[in-house]
């Protein structure tokens, strides 16, 4: 979840503003312009929430909840997609969660109640009884269909009973009315679901999906390199197939449905570390909503594309899907993984300017010096390599 935005409105709320964003991290606090310093200033409060809103960005409004209402009631379309909205007294007596109960809005309506020594004002019929929002599962796993989950907890509150087939630790104190012979279940599986209105099936994120330029990619390009213009044409899409971003998720998604995986189990998307500057493989994971991750395999690591499974994975898992033609291989893990835990990421360069150019004894401005990036050897082994200048070789390397 984003760091979420505290927003006042004057400088009656700033003390209790202050206690909230100790509790998360990179939190900022929003303050009326002209009327108290804060963090970030605003000039209107409804166009600030409505940015906000329309951003994501978990919301803590210390002001009257009606405020709050009107102010992003335009927005208030799809109960999926909306972040955490609470409205705050000003004087941290009161804790109103007002919307995002399936984004973790109680959740953090009971953290700063307990920060503030007051009981929070939940009125979720279904985290009442049963002690959580079951709708809302814990970081690493996701709702197969909300409208499902919607008609399952109603059958709840109405007396039905349920047992829980899957590792759901989160459930282990939840209130729930259970029965090993209940007609409804809570279904915690990658396995796709199948439609059926006895189930709410959550999906634990436990899938990685290792990618390479594949054998028929290859051969595709020796095809090109050796066929007429006609044939060449042919090949070519052949071979974006493989490489390109669209062909890359297709070929994923393919392989998830040969198993009944469902596309929501997966945790990530894998490839080599010397393709980190290909944009088809940024597009393909935004494609399939997931991180990208890169590994440097070894040749102990065996054959493309499951030897990247080898290289970047630390815990017990199992290949479900090893194809070198498609250049896909699908890795199962027991429990929900981390995708920060898989491999790397890729870092990013900040350039920090230093200044205006100097000027010539004329006046005028020196021209820059061009140095292109092959001319640098740290951004040259940085770009060749997916990874900076191990430290015990760095030095005044000169281009």
């Amino acid at each position: 979840m984003n760091a979420p935005a505290i927003v006042i409105l004057g400088a009656g709320a700033l003390e209790t503003a202050r206690r909230i964003q100790k509790l998360y991290a990179d939190s900022q606090v929003y303050a009326l312009q002209g009327r108290v310093a804060a963090d970030v200033p605003y000039a209107e409060l409804g166009a600030q929430l409505r940015e906000l809103y329309a951003s994501g960005t978990p919301i803590v409004a210390l002001c009257a909840a009606g405020i709050v209402i009107r102010c992003v009631a335009p927005l208030l379309t799809n109960k999926g997609v909306e972040p955490p909205v609470l409205a705050v007294a000003e004087d941290g007596s009161a804790v109103v969660p007002l919307l995002g109960g399936l984004a973790g809005v109680n959740v953090m309506a009971r953290e700063i109640a307990a920060a503030l020594n007051v009981s929070p004002a939940i009125t979720t019929s279904g985290e009442l009884r049963f002690g959580t929002c079951v709708l809302n599962p814990p970081e690493g796993y996701t709702l197969a269909d909300i409208g499902q989950g919607k008609r399952f907890v109603s059958d709840l509150l109405a007396g039905e009973s349920t047992r829980v087939e899957g590792e759901a630790p989160w459930l282990d104190d939840a209130q729930l009315p259970r029965s090993a012979s209940a007609r409804l279940a809570i279904r915690v599986t990658p396995r796709a679901w199948d439609g059926r209105e006895d189930e709410l099936v959550i999906h634990p994120r436990s899938v990685v999906a290792a990618v390479s330029g594949g054998a028929g990619a290859g051969a595709a390009a020796r095809s090109a390199a050796g066929s007429a213009s006609a044939g060449v044409a042919a090949s070519t899409g052949a071979a974006s197939a493989y490489t390109s971003s669209a062909g890359i998720a297709a070929n994923v998604r393919a392989a998830l449905n040969e198993h009944g995986l469902a596309t929501l189990s997966l945790a990530a998307l894998l490839a080599a570390s010397d393709r980190i500057t290909d944009p088809a493989l940024a597009e393909a994971a935004a494609s399939l909503n997931v991180p990208l991750r890169f590994a440097q395999t070894r040749p102990e690591d065996g054959e493309p594309p499951s030897n990247l499974l080898h290289a970047a994975l630390r815990i017990p898992y199992e290949t479900l899907h090893d194809d070198p033609d498609a250049g896909v291989a699908l890795a199962l893990t027991p429990l929900a993984i981390d995708a920060n835990t898989i491999g790397m990421g890729r870092g990013r360069l900040t350039v920090i300017g230093l200044g205006p150019r100097q000027r010539r004894a004329d006046g005028a401005r020196r021209p820059p010096r061009a140095r292109p990036c092959d001319r640098c050897p740290r951004l040259r082994h940085l770009r060749e390599n997916g990874r900076p200048v191990p430290r015990r070789t760095a030095g005044p390397w000169h281009g």
